[in-house]
């Protein structure tokens, strides 16, 4: 399975009884050290990493600045993650070198951003929806192809 064309894209969101499930095939490219780390949260949903290629280091929770809220008609609120904020990390909590093969879990709510990707990092992203905030039936458009 390939990471889709955007940075972060579902691939498909089901219906699993309970709760809908959505799962994305994400990449990053090269961040630089000392850059700038810009956080994101979402407000409802949890996320599951689990690194296929390449790695970087990944910062989770901590203080953050300029908190906006992303628009309500955005495809990542719609489509990919719900009501979800980006903001700029001022002090993060914790840092961590993730690598292929490695699992993180992100608790809905806490910020996380990537600090660092010397080359690329391509990653499944697991989200289980009990809120249903994402439509269950989604298929990526490209693959219907």
């Amino acid at each position: 399975m390939k990471a889709m064309k955007g940075a972060d894209e579902e691939t498909r969101i089901v219906d699993v009884g309970k709760e809908n499930f959505g799962l994305g095939v994400l990449r990053r490219g090269v961040v630089k050290p000392g850059a700038t780390v810009t956080a994101l949260n979402h407000v409802q949903l949890t996320e599951v990493y689990y690194i296929l290629s390449g790695g970087g280091t990944l910062v989770t929770g901590g203080e953050v600045t300029h908190v906006k809220p992303f628009p309500s008609d955005n495809v990542l609120v719609t489509t990919v993650v719900g009501p979800s904020n980006t903001a700029v990390f001022t002090k993060p909590a914790q840092t961590r070198q993730v690598k292929a093969g490695d699992v993180v879990i992100i608790p809905a709510g806490v910020y996380h951003g990537w600090a660092e990707v010397p080359d690329h990092v391509e990653y499944l992203a697991f989200r289980p929806d009990p809120a249903r905030v994402l439509p269950a039936g989604y298929v990526n458009p490209t693959l219907r192809k």
